[in-house]
């Protein structure tokens, strides 16, 4: 697991109940228009640590599944 430098240092006391949440992210393009992104999915949450599944793979077992 790699932390993001930019990341608040300071942890969640207790992130019980945050398992399962979505996880998204809004930037912005070189054009100046506002985009909302999703990352992943929360799969544990511990004092200071999150885990989350990589929408990436969240989308290849969502399309491997639908194309059945």
């Amino acid at each position: 697991m790699v932390q993001d430098p930019l990341a608040l240092q300071r942890p969640l006391d207790r992130p019980d109940g945050m398992s399962g949440a979505p996880v998204f992210c809004v930037w912005r393009s070189e054009d100046w228009q506002c985009h909302l992104s999703f990352l992943g999915m929360i799969t544990s949450a511990r004092n200071g640590r999150f885990m989350i599944y990589s929408a990436r793979h969240i989308r290849r077992a969502l399309d491997e599944y639908i194309a059945l």
